[in-house]
């Protein structure tokens, strides 16, 4: 299993590679996956966030750009319920959705 990190381009390339296409591509999967349940968290949201949340430092710009609005939409659609949903998570899995939940506009008080 490669690591994330190998996956990340950085933006100054000139060339866009097709690892760089693909890394974005996978980004925009999770990140539909996430938005297809803006008011639930069903079982397979938690790691499909925690997967989500280790493109968030990544290099290139349109990829993070992705996590930092897929986290915002979660927060905002979330919000009224936000107890019930940290709850549907594991103390681990909290804890690492946390960087793309601090990159997010904050909807919550």
């Amino acid at each position: 299993r490669a690591s994330t990190a190998s996956f990340c381009f950085k933006s100054s390339d000139k060339d866009v590679t097709a690892s760089a296409v693909d890394t974005h591509g996978a980004v925009l999967g999770l990140a539909s996956c996430v938005l297809s349940a803006p008011y639930d968290v069903p079982e397979w949201m938690p790691a499909t966030l925690e997967a989500l949340s280790r493109f968030a430092s990544c290099a290139s710009a349109p990829v993070r750009e992705t996590v930092r609005r897929t986290f915002g939409e979660f927060k905002k659609t979330h919000q009224d319920t936000w107890l019930e949903t940290k709850a549907a998570f594991t103390s681990e899995q909290w804890e690492n959705v946390s960087a793309g939940m601090e990159l997010a506009p904050s909807y919550i008080s």
